[in-house]
């Protein structure tokens, strides 16, 4: 199944003619739009969120998704900083043995400096 998000700019008109002026009746503006193929799979989770009654539509759906994707994204991103900052701090750490982390990045065949 295809979804198709529609993005109308202020100067389309319904008939999706660019009439380069101001909005006049019959014009109007929404979101970014986008096709997006899904499985079959995603069609049946999306029509079944819908109708759960949680979202009224199908793009009610998608943008939901999107956030959460943002936010792990993010959180992901946040968590691997976190875990480099403490290789490094062990790694400059007077007990770290010397060359310790550069063997183990050597045996795991990981590049040795980031």
């Amino acid at each position: 199944m295809s979804l198709r998000i529609e993005k109308l700019t202020r100067h389309q008109t319904v008939a999706g003619f660019d009439c380069g002026e101001e909005p006049r009746i019959g014009s109007w503006s929404t979101t970014p739009t986008r096709s997006v193929n899904l499985t079959d799979e995603l069609d049946q989770f999306i029509l079944a969120k819908v109708a759960s009654g949680k979202f009224e539509n199908a793009s009610e759906v998608v943008r939901a998704a999107l956030r959460a994707l943002d936010r792990d994204e993010r959180e992901y991103e946040a968590r691997l900083a976190a875990v480099r900052a403490a290789i490094d701090e062990g790694d400059a750490s007077p007990d770290a043995a010397p060359g310790v982390f550069e063997r183990i990045r050597a045996k795991h065949g990981l590049p040795l400096t980031r």
